[in-house]
């Protein structure tokens, strides 16, 4: 899968092995999708906007919704990590700080450090 953040507030998933035909479009968000990050299985997207929310779509489903109990997925293993709003970033918020303070983030691949 390819997830594309649309101007129009949507994430579009495009099909790899379908000639990257596109397959659904995730609806749910107030504001532009900033960044994404899919689980290690890839049955979850996460995403921040730029009104800095925290969202997660359930991609084992069909269509594809938001979760709704947003604290499941806290220990959630993901492949990637370069959304700047979510669990596993919140040391890198300064007090006080505001959404525009960091722009992009990126966890290293050890998953350790």
């Amino acid at each position: 899968m390819v997830a594309y953040g649309a101007p129009s507030c949507e994430v579009l998933i495009y099909s790899v092995r379908n000639h990257f035909k596109n397959e659904e479009k995730l609806r749910g968000s107030t504001s532009k999708v900033t960044h994404m990050d899919f689980s290690k299985d890839g049955k979850t997207l996460m995403c921040n906007n730029s009104r800095f929310e925290l969202l997660f779509f359930d991609l084992n489903i069909k269509p594809a919704k938001l979760h709704k109990k947003l604290d499941l997925l806290k220990d959630e293993k993901w492949e990637t990590y370069t959304c700047i709003m979510g669990w596993h970033v919140l040391g890198i918020w300064p007090p006080c700080s505001m959404g525009l303070d960091i722009n992009s983030v990126d966890r290293s691949n050890k998953g350790s450090d």
